[in-house]
């Protein structure tokens, strides 16, 4: 039972990677620039990956839509989410993280992302740090300043893991502490992922409203 999973997860890498193309960073509009799969402990289907956002303007809203295939190329399931991040500047990019809600094991899938135009306020990551807890999971303290003009509201952490090729093996996000962050004054946040891993590296970015 393993051996057949594992081998129609390195199916679904693959045959995915060859539906999708694997978008050009040159490409106009949002783009998806690379996505992986993977079944939780719990039996979930995953698909990870990253979106950047070509456009001369903010977008908002950017939504990751997938189909899921059997062998026959018969749609057995369709889900879709959100980036991690709410607003993208010109160049940003974003992780996801779509998970199917039922258990299934599709021989491929396909994934488009749509968007609207929106503004964007930034903030500032002003230190952070990393370790691997005792029980193996990757943990990142931080913390984060308003260099804006007017109080920051639902300060948002979002974070993509990559592995030693540059792909995405996951993504998380949080919230600060506290969430809203007045002018010039800072707040603390911590980001614990959920499954064992260990990152080649990772990047963190930062939005409010």
């Amino acid at each position: 039972m393993k051996k057949e999973i594992i081998a129609t997860l390195v199916a679904v890498a693959v045959i995915a990677s060859v539906s999708l193309g694997l978008s050009n960073t040159t490409e106009t509009g949002v783009v998806i620039l690379n996505d992986t799969s993977y079944i939780s402990a719990s039996g979930y289907f995953h698909v990870v990956g990253e979106v950047k956002n070509n456009l001369p303007a903010n977008v908002r809203h950017v939504k990751i839509n997938a189909a899921f295939y059997d062998e026959d190329r018969n749609i057995i399931g369709a889900d879709y989410t959100y980036t991690m991040l709410d607003f993208l500047r010109p160049s940003q990019k974003s992780p996801f993280d779509l998970i199917y809600t039922e258990k299934i094991v599709p021989a491929s899938y396909e994934l488009s992302v749509t968007w609207d135009e929106a503004p964007f306020e930034g903030l500032e990551i002003i230190s952070h740090s990393s370790y691997i807890t005792s029980s193996g999971y990757h943990r990142i303290f931080g913390t984060v300043k308003n260099n804006g003009s007017e109080e920051a509201e639902y300060v948002k952490v979002v974070c993509t893991y990559y592995n030693s090729n540059g792909n995405v093996i996951d993504a998380e996000y949080t919230y600060t502490d506290p969430s809203d962050i007045e002018v010039n004054e800072t707040a603390i946040f911590e980001i614990s992922l959920r499954r064992k891993i260990s990152p080649s590296s990772y990047e963190l970015q930062v939005q409010g409203r």
